[in-house]
């Protein structure tokens, strides 16, 4: 199963949703959205497109691509990525220095901005939800 078929079912699943109602909204034959949760068709840009502004979220969220190529883990690991981020700015060694100088300090910021700004909630069985 390829990351589009699997965020489509997580999306789906998380929101409650019925694949008729998301093929409709979407402007597709119910038979056609099943291809694309099944992973036997990929839908062209867009069909992408329609389906990212339904559920709210960035194309590249839906197909694994660009920033999103390792969402999945950077959710996993957040309390981890945050804990270290907060460590390094806020320590005053030689690390933390050579760590934060120029463009380390860029990709720093970046991730930790990237942390901050996704908007999600832990369910019960531990598994990270969009919102």
């Amino acid at each position: 199963m390829n990351t589009l078929s699997k965020r489509l079912i997580q999306l789906k699943t998380d929101r409650n949703l019925l694949q008729k109602d998301i093929a409709i909204s979407a402007g597709l034959a119910l038979r056609t959205y099943q291809y694309y949760e099944k992973g036997e068709r990929i839908p062209d840009s867009e069909t992408l497109s329609k389906l990212a502004a339904y559920f709210n979220v960035p194309v590249d969220y839906l197909t694994g691509n660009g920033l999103f190529a390792q969402f999945d883990e950077i959710i996993r690991y957040r309390p981890v990525i945050e804990k270290a981020i907060s460590e390094i700015v806020s320590t005053d060694n030689t690390l933390a220095r050579m760590i934060l100088t120029a463009p380390n300090i860029k990709f720093v910021q970046a991730l930790s901005a990237i942390i901050s700004s996704i908007d999600f909630t832990m369910q019960e069985d531990g598994k990270s939800m969009l919102m």
